[in-house]
């Protein structure tokens, strides 16, 4: 796997925690849920004109649920609830920062 899709996948799991806690308390059936993600990835020229490099970065991420159980209204809002509450997609959406920085070496 590449980090993007070990990325993508991490997001298609902390959505499927949130939404699988939420039907355990509420006795919905989740035992065959499985989540469909497709994303979106845009290419845009590098900001550095010496390199000529390409950019690429995924800009949407589209999650799709599916559970066999059949579902009232209300179980399908507070489903879509529970996914929206995964702890990564809110810090992505927050604006996340990430910052690196190079370690200096063990002597």
């Amino acid at each position: 796997m590449w980090p993007a899709q070990l990325f993508e996948a991490s997001i298609g799991m902390c959505i499927g925690g949130y939404v699988a806690k939420f039907c355990t308390e509420q006795s919905v059936p989740y035992e065959d849920i499985t989540i469909e993600l497709n994303r979106r990835i845009e290419t845009s020229p590098s900001d550095t004109a010496a390199s000529g490099a390409k950019t690429s970065l995924t800009s949407r991420i589209d999650a799709k649920i599916h559970l066999g159980a059949k579902l009232s209204e209300q179980q399908r809002q507070g489903i879509l609830e529970a996914a929206d509450s995964c702890h990564i997609t809110k810090s992505i959406e927050q604006g996340m920062q990430i910052v690196c920085s190079l370690a200096e070496p063990d002597n």
